[in-house]
């Protein structure tokens, strides 16, 4: 039998996120060097500022039916206006800016889980990740005291900033079958789709510009 890359494929993780404005997003990278030049925490500043809303693995062969079906579902929904306000924390090893506004966000989750979930569905027992609680990570892969030290810096300061989302993105990086039976990361994420989102409608008249 012929291995995916003897067909001409390959296997990569995919992420599909909201990015802040340029404004916000330069804000929590200061948040992010900080934090990683201060406690040492190297997952601090990898990933540009962004919030996940979903997370899977699939072949190449399925990419432009997976960007496909996303910018159709992008181009029913309507710019998001995102409110962001203090910042949370994930038992000990995870930081992050708190979103104030999930709901319209939540609302795309679940119609990306009711349409897709099965879509992106690599095997039975690797199932796509849809997100559950927004969130920005400052910083991740913590140590207990590493995230307590980071959140007693942050628990108590004030933060609060808006931006419209007008458009998800869609990420990829090559991951590889290791002998333990778990997909493990051979490179960094790179962006292969901008999916705007357009406000029409199902016969592809022009909705409200924002929501």
């Amino acid at each position: 039998m012929r291995t995916e890359a003897e067909r001409g494929y390959f296997y990569y993780e995919y992420l599909l996120i909201l990015s802040p404005s340029s404004e916000i997003g330069k804000t929590i990278t200061r948040f992010k060097k900080y934090v990683e030049e201060e406690y040492g925490c190297k997952l601090a500043a990898q990933l540009i500022p962004h919030m996940t809303l979903a997370n899977f693995i699939q072949t190449s062969e399925n990419e432009e039916a997976i960007i496909r079906g996303f910018r159709n579902q992008a181009s029913v929904v309507s710019p998001i206006h995102v409110g962001l306000k203090g910042f949370g924390k994930f038992n000990s090893h995870t930081v992050y800016v708190n979103v104030a506004t999930p709901k319209p966000i939540m609302d795309l989750v679940s119609n990306l889980k009711v349409k897709f979930a099965d879509k992106l569905k690599l095997v039975d027992s690797l199932k796509p990740y849809f997100i559950n609680k927004l969130h920005i990570t400052i910083a991740r892969g913590m140590s207990p005291q590493q995230c307590e030290e980071v959140w007693a810096a942050y628990e108590k300061e004030a933060f609060n900033a808006t931006f419209y989302a007008t458009e998800m993105l869609l990420l990829r990086r090559p991951v590889v079958l290791s002998n333990t039976g778990y997909f493990e990361s051979a490179g960094r994420y790179q962006k292969v789709a901008e999916l705007p989102f357009e406000g029409k409608n199902s016969l592809g008249t022009q909705l409200p510009l924002f929501c």
